[in-house]
């Protein structure tokens, strides 16, 4: 399955497998590319970092709060904002899309 995120953690790994995960850059065609040819879900769990994809890639993507467990083979496109922000600090809009910013591709494979 393909993702669309704002981050990853290890929470979103079943912790009792053992796990290769490669995480490579992504220029914002590849991410345009990958999402209008492939099926996806978006767990941006922020409504600002959703309109700012949105944005950039002219492609609607939507804010979701799911929880997920990746899986052997899944893959997980990450918004990454490259500064850290205060705890507790949402972002609108017009503060996020002033932020630099990058995409990773993370790739998860179980390791039996």
């Amino acid at each position: 399955m393909l993702y669309v995120s704002n981050s990853f953690s290890l929470g979103m790994l079943d912790l009792t497998k053992k796990y290769v995960v490669s995480i490579q850059s992504l220029s914002l065609d590849d991410v345009k590319n990958m999402l209008l040819k492939e099926k996806y879900e978006s767990i941006i769990g922020h409504e600002a970092t959703a309109q700012l994809l949105t944005s950039l890639i002219n492609i609607p993507i939507q804010f979701n709060r799911k929880s997920i467990t990746l899986h052997d083979g899944d893959r997980l496109i990450v918004l990454q904002l490259m500064s850290r922000l205060p705890e507790g600090k949402v972002l609108t809009y017009e503060e996020i899309k002033n932020i630099k910013y990058t995409f990773v591709l993370v790739l998860v494979h179980v390791v039996y």
